[in-house]
């Protein structure tokens, strides 16, 4: 917020505003389209590329993790989009977090999606289908779909595949197929 000169109350409206103007939008052209609420890894705030890794995971807690999204959420659920997007998740702890926070906003909807370093293991190093497991199990009426993003277009097949004992619908939407590198970032 600081970086583009926002205070917390103007964050806060564009993030609410942003699902309000799509649903205008669709409303009035009449399309049949949803509206997903984007909430990231709190690895991003770092901005040093720990989203990547899922490093920083290691010195929080569940608690930590659920006080940290709890704001954005409650943004977002008040703006009533048809789900929320929990995407590019580095570890099951912090996905763990974010399911366990959903059942606070029992009405909400969510897809969420793994970051992952291969073609088995989230970018923390956790089994995929494991941290998937774990997630469903924690939020069995709200998660309404698994998956990867932000990963090598050859992983997804092996990554869903990995997936394929959950009961949820899959989502994967991988990157270009470029290798993310900290340095030349």
């Amino acid at each position: 917020m600081k970086h583009h000169q926002l205070s917390h109350e103007q964050a806060e409206e564009i993030m609410f505003n942003s699902v309000k103007i799509a649903q205008r939008v669709i409303d009035e052209e009449k399309a049949q389209c949803y509206v997903a609420g984007s909430i990231g890894p709190y690895g991003a705030m770092l901005c040093d590329g720990s989203e990547f890794n899922g490093w920083y995971t290691d010195s929080m807690t569940i608690e930590q993790f659920k006080d940290w999204h709890r704001p954005r959420l409650a943004i977002l659920a008040r703006a009533e989009p048809t789900f929320i997007a929990f995407e590019t998740i580095p570890s099951k702890k912090e996905a763990e977090a974010l399911a366990e926070l959903l059942r606070e906003f029992p009405n909400v909807k969510a897809w969420l999606s793994f970051n992952c370093q291969d073609s088995k293991l989230t970018a923390h190093g956790e089994p995929i289908e494991e941290a998937a497991a774990s997630v469903c199990l924690k939020s069995p009426d709200q998660i309404i779909a698994v998956g990867v993003n932000c990963v090598h277009p050859e992983t997804v097949v092996p990554l869903i595949k990995r997936m394929n004992n959950i009961d949820r619908d899959f989502i994967a939407y991988p990157n270009a197929g470029v290798i993310w590198d900290a340095e030349k970032q």
